[in-house]
């Protein structure tokens, strides 16, 4: 459902747009991230992915950070998917972003966590929560989604967690 737009990976219909890094997996300690180009609409979400198997909907199964824009705090939240179906790993929390910034997440181990980076010069990665769940612990694809409406996305990497680089590796393609 996602396609590239002005160099950047824009929706492609409404509804919900993902794409997977399906020419290979990483991992099992993988990580990946993404510039938001253009944040979505109120009440949307964009959402990376990790560990993930399958790829068709009813079987997929892996580990999501969800970055829903809201009108007051951004409501972000850590998700095991089961089955397609995703189930939240404890509470969500909050975590303001804006064009530039980028959104992050690795999963080492059975700890995922999600990272958040100020678009200005010189910030540095945050890691904004971390949850533990050992379901899902074999290598996967990565991956990531832009829900309904506006938004776009730019400068999508990730692969086998760097782990002498933390938090989370920063080299850009």
């Amino acid at each position: 459902g996602l396609k590239v737009v002005s160099n950047q990976c824009a929706i492609n219909t409404t509804g919900n747009n993902v794409a997977f890094w399906n020419a290979a997996t990483f991992g099992p300690d993988a990580e990946c991230y993404v510039t938001v180009a253009a944040v979505p609409a109120n009440n949307r979400q964009i959402d990376i992915y990790a560990r993930m198997t399958t790829l068709v909907g009813s079987t997929t199964d892996g580990y999501s950070v969800a970055a829903e824009k809201v009108g007051g705090a951004d409501g972000w939240t850590i998700i095991r998917i089961d089955n397609g179906a995703g189930t939240a790993l404890g509470a969500a929390f909050t975590q303001e972003y804006a064009n530039g910034d980028l959104v992050g997440m690795d999963v080492v181990g059975s700890t995922i966590k999600a990272y958040h980076k100020a678009g200005t010069a010189n910030a540095s990665w945050t890691e904004e929560a971390s949850r533990t769940d050992s379901t899902y612990a074999a290598a996967g694809y990565i991956g990531l989604a832009i829900e309904n409406n506006v938004g776009a996305l730019d400068n999508f990497s990730g692969g086998t967690a760097k782990l002498y680089v933390k938090p989370i590796h920063v080299a850009q393609a």
